[in-house]
């Protein structure tokens, strides 16, 4: 599976400089009112000393703002990458709430995840990914297919 390219340190930088602009012009009682995002991205990093190496990232095609450093996020894709930049797995669905201060996404809705290499692949409703650990839990209906790596057949659990 191949991930689009990560978004380089430079632009998070510029990135979390407006948030944090923003943020001190809201500690002033400034009112933010930010309406809808359009292709919202939080990427994540490894820690020192691959401080440039993305080790997660969560897309949407819009967000809107909710209280407490949440957003709701439509059409998402989570990539979680090895420090050898290889997508181990992406996870879609139509839509989520990320919780900033948490560092965590859920929903209630249909969700597929597939490994990067394809031959992991789960169906379901509702989930929970933490990203301090890339910890993916699927938590109703999961249907799972397992490929061999070879195209000799497919294998189904439930």
């Amino acid at each position: 599976m191949k991930c689009p390219r990560p978004l380089p340190p430079r632009a998070f930088g510029l990135l979390l400089l407006f948030v944090l602009l923003a943020a001190a012009l809201g500690l002033q009682g400034q009112p933010l009112n930010f309406g809808r995002v359009k292709d919202f991205m939080v990427p994540d990093y490894f820690d020192p000393p691959h401080e440039n190496q993305l080790r997660s990232r969560l897309n949407g095609t819009e967000a809107q703002p909710l209280p407490g450093g949440r957003f709701l996020i439509k059409q998402i894709k989570l990539e979680s990458f090895r420090l050898d930049g290889f997508c181990e797995f992406r996870v879609t669905a139509p839509e989520c709430i990320y919780d900033h201060t948490r560092r965590e996404a859920s929903s209630a809705r249909e969700v597929h995840l597939e490994s990067g290499d394809g031959q992991l692949v789960v169906d379901g409703r509702g989930f929970l990914w933490q990203q301090t650990n890339s910890l993916v839990v699927i938590s109703n209906d999961q249907r799972t297919i397992i490929r061999p790596p070879t195209s000799t057949g497919t294998h189904t659990h439930r």
